[in-house]
């Protein structure tokens, strides 16, 4: 069994500006969605999350599990945040865990341990992009969160039918009452069928769980900390899709993600430079990667 956890960055509103005869997005509303799939075995599940509990500790002290887990919660953001503290001199105060990293020697020995995660155990990362811009006036039937998981739902199966011959697959998100939503109302069903529609290939989805384990980061203990991977992913891809280039920045982890993305199956190639964007971009606005 392959498990993919899921995490997102950005927001799935298409916010439309009323005052516009037509179809645009209303002044502060995020261009992009990306929904990130870190994917691994079941059989790398419990050593991969014990890695990451073994580096909270190391990096934020013996008795960080003695707190509330949300103190200590890792995510791309707050990588950025505690790295350019620690650039500047100064010290990230909350999440309280963060106190810790006083220094940028000790932030990068942080950031250094995580992107290890990626060397060894080699997930299998898929970055799906909703632009939402070219989207409006041709798909605003649907949201962007049913397009990203129908496209995510069509790449897992398609890599776990040409890769995993016998495998299956299934998709590990944190508790989410809008994306269960969806799933419930048969809207992931509705996309997929109109990505088909398009011309779009369509794999045996029988191979993918038809839902997410939704799961609740309070109760959870290992399944959460696998979680904070995509993050991480979500974080540096919208920051990709936002300048258009790949970020030199250590926190953002990106070359040790980058190894990790998912490839054309016909050609060995990395697809968009690792991202299904959607709608599919022309060839020159595609991210530098």
């Amino acid at each position: 069994m392959l498990i993919f956890y899921a995490d997102e960055s950005g927001n799935t509103a298409l916010g439309l500006d009323p005052s516009s005869a037509e179809p645009i997005l209303k002044p502060g509303t995020p261009e992009y969605f990306v929904l990130a799939a870190v994917g691994v075995r079941d059989v790398s599940r419990r050593p991969l999350a014990e890695a990451l509990v073994a580096i909270k500790k190391k990096h934020f002290g013996a008795d960080v599990f003695e707190r509330d887990w949300s103190t200590s919660e890792i995510k791309g953001s707050l990588l950025n945040h505690a790295a350019n503290h620690a650039s500047e001199g100064r010290t990230m105060h909350a999440p309280s865990a963060y106190r810790a990293l006083d220094s940028v020697e000790k932030t990068g020995e942080l950031i250094k341990d995580l992107g290890n995660l990626f060397s060894r155990f080699k997930p299998t990362i898929f970055v799906q992009v909703i632009d939402k811009k070219p989207m409006l006036g041709r798909d605003n039937e649907f949201e962007p969160i049913g397009f990203a998981y129908a496209h995510l739902h069509q790449r897992i199966a398609r890599a776990v039918e040409q890769n995993h011959s016998g495998e299956s697959a299934m998709i590990v998100a944190d508790e989410q009452k809008e994306h269960e939503k969806h799933f419930n109302s048969g809207a992931l069903n509705r996309a997929r069928d109109s990505l088909a529609a398009q011309g779009n290939y369509r794999p045996n989805f029988n191979l993918v769980l038809d839902k997410p384990l939704w799961i609740d980061p309070k109760l959870s203990s290992w399944d959460r900390e696998i979680i904070q991977l995509a993050d991480i992913v979500a974080f540096a891809a919208m920051r990709i899709m936002t300048t258009g280039e790949a970020p030199d920045e250590p926190q953002y982890l990106w070359k040790y993600i980058r190894p990790c993305l998912s490839v054309n199956d016909r050609t060995g190639e990395v697809i968009h430079g690792g991202f299904g964007i959607y709608p599919t971009p022309k060839k020159q606005k595609l991210p530098s990667i």
